[in-house]
């Protein structure tokens, strides 16, 4: 969807530093990507969702989406906030940056924040798995994921088999809060804001944050559906975020995301397609993720603002 990324691009993101979090946000998609209003990304279903509804949420304090609802349906849109249209005044939509998340979590979520300190960007701002998390490698051979290394094929779901290119994100000896979906086909273990595929109200397949899976919600399993049945905090040491070639994989059979804050699994595998060829994550989180810890940044920071 952004196409491939110069090395120019890559020094330009590396290099967008502000202390406000929204500027070095967009000018890491502004200047080094340049999206804005009228990009094929905000062209994209989401995008294009996100344009029509949101766009009365960055123009009014008290305003409500196009279709009458509460802009609290709009904390989706951070990522496609230079998409919105320019406001009145001639200042761009994102500097108003008016967009209002919800604020209403199951307790579970909140207990995790309050455990932790701070929001679920606790494991260093990037969606992991627990040391523990079972993958399964091509042959069959359950490897855990303190054990995975890269270059193993493993099941990526769909009956597909990926090779693991790089870590996007880790931590050996870290202590870190994580969420344990239970459902009658096993648990499901991964941090907070890491993406889970689910399937959606209309029956086409989704990813959402795990901090927003609810019971009752079905998860994909290689054996089918599994429906949420509780969900729990766990702490556990080390932090686990391998990355494949299709940015999916298989977590103790469930089909899962590579990747973590960003709202849309699309979006995250566009902007990281760079990471599989860049040298191999040596621990903590890749350097080339950390420019895009601005976008969660200023995700959180809207959150908080809002």
């Amino acid at each position: 969807m952004l196409g491939k990324l110069k090395p120019q691009c890559l020094q330009c993101m590396m290099s967008a530093h502000s202390s406000d979090p929204i500027e070095a946000a967009l000018s890491t998609l502004h200047n080094c990507l340049g999206i804005r209003e009228g990009h094929a990304m905000c062209k994209t279903p989401t995008g294009s969702e996100c344009v029509k509804e949101c766009s009365p949420c960055v123009a009014e304090k008290d305003a409500k989406t196009t279709s009458g609802k509460s802009c609290d349906t709009c904390g989706k849109c951070v990522l496609y906030l230079p998409c919105l249209p320019k406001g009145k005044g001639g200042k761009t939509a994102e500097k108003k940056a008016q967009v209002v998340v919800s604020d209403s979590t199951e307790q579970i979520v909140e207990e995790v924040k309050k455990d932790t300190g701070h929001d679920s960007s606790d494991s260093g701002g990037g969606g992991c798995f627990p040391a523990t998390a079972v993958v399964l490698s091509e042959g069959g051979h359950h490897i855990k994921m303190a054990d995975l290394k890269i270059g193993t094929k493993i099941h990526a779901g769909g009956h597909r088999n990926d090779r693991v290119t790089n870590f996007i994100h880790v931590e050996r000896d870290e202590e870190v809060t994580f969420l344990r979906l239970i459902t009658q086909k096993g648990t499901l273990e991964l941090s907070p804001n890491h993406l889970v595929f689910v399937k959606a109200a209309d029956g086409t397949r989704t990813s959402q944050l795990a901090e927003t899976v609810r019971t009752g919600d079905m998860l994909l399993h290689r054996d089918g559906l599994a429906e949420v049945a509780a969900i729990e905090p766990f702490k556990s040491r080390g932090l686990y975020a391998p990355l494949t070639g299709s940015g999916e994989l298989e977590v103790n059979g469930f089909s899962t995301s590579c990747y973590a804050s960003f709202p849309s699994h699309t979006a995250a595998h566009a902007v990281m397609l760079p990471l599989h060829y860049l040298p191999a994550n040596s621990g903590g989180v890749h350097w080339y993720v950390r420019p895009w810890q601005h976008m969660y940044e200023a995700a959180q920071w809207l959150m908080a603002k809002f």
